[in-house]
């Protein structure tokens, strides 16, 4: 059922139609399933709204029915994100029919969006990721759609088009209602199906109900993302029942998204690669290889085969959006090889070209004679010069991006604090007697004030922010990102020294030059990803600031803007939204709404557990802050394994200045009161987290 249809009339045998349910207006019927029916309803108060009025059918009053209703209800308000449409109020008619009012998307589904809109496959994709990041906030609450299809994923209009997840009518809580009753009406079973057999797994189609679980998700997403893809259906079973069915669905091979042109007619064909602002051949080579490769995952027959959620799904479409090795295959050198010509042409090219200069030089060298070398000299020196500044720029950029990577992915735990810094100022010191160009200086002198920053060096990290600035200065007309990139820097900077003020000022000022580029920014650009993720990166700073004054009401806020502002095609997605939930993870906290953190910390932690090594300290983090959820609740047994283990991570990979360190010492002796005795230190990780169980979702706090 689509909560956002366009009205239609009633049929002869409904019922009149009502003038007021609760607070709400009515304006019209726009859809019904098949237990519940949704209305067009406006609110006066305390806001001048539409909703989408949700309400259980009279004559659908058996207990099973109205539970799952219920069940409905409670799911739905438990959610808060971006991508999941918004339930504001719950209640109960006068007649004693549940109902609940929800956001009213007045939007295409995501397939008309994208065709109306000619997207190309990239802009498909990071569509596409914003849903995975939805259907896991579900899951992280213990909720399974059960019916993913394009037309409950509708796009909101506003200033920027987002997907919305709508109508979890016939969602089930993972541990709850056994939805498969003979009492549910034919429009949500098919034998024992439930959901649209199009775009449904094979266990649902079999009617296995026990073996329904994230990855019927999964399967679901998969046939979406090839209709998104290629614009058909990797396998039709439209038309098909009883029998011919579940055999199809259950034994016939899906067709790739690579495959699939070539099986349309040639006009049909033409029309879908029209559709996505490329040609027939090029579509094709376009789909094959990665995106078949993650659509082949995602459809596995065996639910085990499949990818284990829906955040590693996402997680493979972005490497496959930045030309990184994805899961979904097996990595040999040759596919990484050319994963890393894709990644880094540029630089390649840059060493190649610098390559055959220096040949054709010494060939040229050879055939003269010795007097005419001699006369060109000047000008080869000078040239191999040039040329070996800048390979000395990529070598120290390409040390100093792994020495980053060694610190940031704990591939290297331990790594001493002290010759991490001494390298870093060989780095910095080596750099300054080159003559290299302005644009690769600014964009060295970036990393290197931030890798002082995460060492607590604040004044060589403002030293390296100040030459960067100063280096983008003459051109920052022209280009005014690199200006921004070391003013956002210099406002964190601030923040981690404790500067407040300063930080507040800064980031005030960066706020104003954002808004200059981005009215004159194109918005097709890849200039206009960098806006976007340098707005998400100030929302997360002004949030990081919030938090460090008190403000935390004011810090969710920013939080959530920072991770629905953030482009899932820039390079720092993961990491910024990764940011971003920790931040939000601590103003709940803070604010004692530790039900809602702990929620938010199980979901965080599904997604990094599997895009992140085990041990990394963005791991370790969360689990310490799930630690404080749980023992918040009462829970102190259950938070000790996570919260020592996490100490033990991060005072070793950390200095003991380091945030995270301090929150995590305050967690040990927070939780050493609660125990009434020391906690016991450094035990092993947990394999496993205590389980969020819909069950105790619905507990109140």
């Amino acid at each position: 059922m689509d909560a956002n249809a366009h009205p239609s009339s009633p049929s002869p045998d409904d019922a009149p139609l009502v003038e007021r349910i609760g607070p709400y207006t009515i304006r019209s019927r726009i859809g019904e399933g098949g237990f519940g029916q949704v209305y067009l309803a406006e609110q006066a108060k305390p806001v001048r709204r539409l909703v989408a009025l949700k309400v259980l059918k009279s004559g659908n009053d058996s207990p099973r029915v109205v539970a799952r209703f219920q069940a409905e209800q409670q799911a739905l308000a438990l959610m808060d994100h971006p991508n999941v449409a918004h339930v504001y109020t719950t209640g109960v008619t006068e007649h004693g029919r549940p109902y609940f009012a929800m956001e009213y998307i007045d939007g295409p589904s995501i397939i008309e969006f994208c065709n109306g809109a000619r997207l190309t496959i990239e802009d498909r994709i990071a569509l596409f990721i914003a849903v995975c990041d939805g259907i896991q906030h579900a899951h992280a609450r213990g909720i399974i759609h059960r019916d993913i299809k394009p037309t409950n994923i509708v796009i909101s209009l506003g200033a920027t088009p987002t997907p919305k997840i709508i109508d979890f009518g016939i969602a089930k809580a993972m541990d709850g209602l056994d939805s498969d009753d003979a009492s549910l009406p034919e429009q949500t079973q098919t034998g024992r199906l439930v959901g649209t057999p199009t775009y449904a797994s094979p266990e649902q189609i079999l009617g296995s109900g026990d073996s329904v679980d994230l990855r019927t998700d999964v399967y679901s997403l998969g046939v979406v993302l090839t209709e998104l893809l290629a614009g058909a259906l990797p396998l039709d079973l439209r038309g098909l029942h009883g029998a011919m069915l579940t055999q199809t669905a259950t034994y016939a091979d899906p067709t790739l998204p690579s495959d699939l042109p070539a099986t349309m007619p040639l006009e049909r064909a033409n029309a879908v690669a029209a559709e996505r602002r490329t040609t027939v051949a090029a579509l094709e080579r376009k789909l094959r290889g990665d995106l078949d490769g993650i659509v082949r995952k995602a459809l596995e027959k065996e639910p085990s085969d499949r990818y284990a959620s829906a955040i590693e799904l996402s997680a493979d479409l972005v490497r496959a959006l930045h030309h990184q090795p994805i899961r979904a295959r097996p990595a040999g050198r040759l596919y990484r090889a050319q994963k890393l010509l894709r990644r880094r042409g540029r630089v390649i090219a840059l060493s190649a070209l610098t390559g055959c200069v220096v040949l054709a030089a010494s060939a040229f060298a050879v055939v003269r004679t010795l007097e005419a070398a001699r006369a060109r000299s000047d000008s080869y020196l000078a040239l191999k010069q040039r040329a070996d500044a800048q390979s000395a720029t990529v070598d120290m950029l390409e040390l100093l991006v792994g020495l980053l990577r060694d610190e940031y992915t704990e591939s290297a735990p331990g790594t001493r604090r002290m010759d991490l810094k001494t390298r870093l100022e060989q780095i910095s010191a080596r750099s300054s007697a080159l003559a290299i160009d302005p644009h690769l200086e600014a964009d060295l002198r970036l990393h290197l004030g931030r890798a002082f920053l995460s060492l607590r060096e604040f004044d060589r990290a403002e030293a390296e922010a100040s030459r960067c600035a100063d280096l983008a200065s003459p051109t920052s007309a022209q280009d005014p990102l690199p200006t921004l990139r070391a003013q956002l820097l210099m406002a964190a900077i601030a923040r981690e020294a404790g500067d407040l003020q300063r930080s507040r000022s800064t980031l005030e000022e960066l706020h104003l030059g954002l808004e200059r580029v981005h009215e004159s920014s194109d918005s097709s650009s890849a200039e206009s990803i960098e806006v976007a993720s340098l707005h998400a990166k100030h929302a997360l700073e002004v949030g990081l600031t919030s938090l460090a004054s008190g403000e935390n009401e004011r810090a969710l806020a920013d939080f959530n803007e920072s991770i629905d502002r953030s482009p899932p095609r820039s390079i720092g997605h993961i990491a910024l939204v990764n940011a971003a939930r920790a931040g939000k993870i601590d103003g709940l906290l803070a604010l004692q709404r530790a039900r809602e953190a702990e929620l938010l910390a199980h979901e965080l932690l599904t997604a990094q557990t599997s895009t992140l090594p085990a041990g990394h300290r963005w791991i370790a983090a969360t689990r310490s802050a799930l630690g404080e959820a749980l023992y918040l609740q009462g829970r102190a047994d259950a938070a000790e394994p996570l919260v020592a283990s996490a100490h033990s991570i991060l005072s070793t990979a950390l200095s003991a200045e380091s945030s995270l360190v301090r929150a995590s010492r305050r967690r040990m002796d927070e939780l050493a009161m609660r125990l009434g005795r020391a906690v016991r230190t450094a035990p092993d990780v947990p394999e496993t987290v205590p389980e969020v169980r819909a069950a105790d979702i619905a507990k109140p706090n």
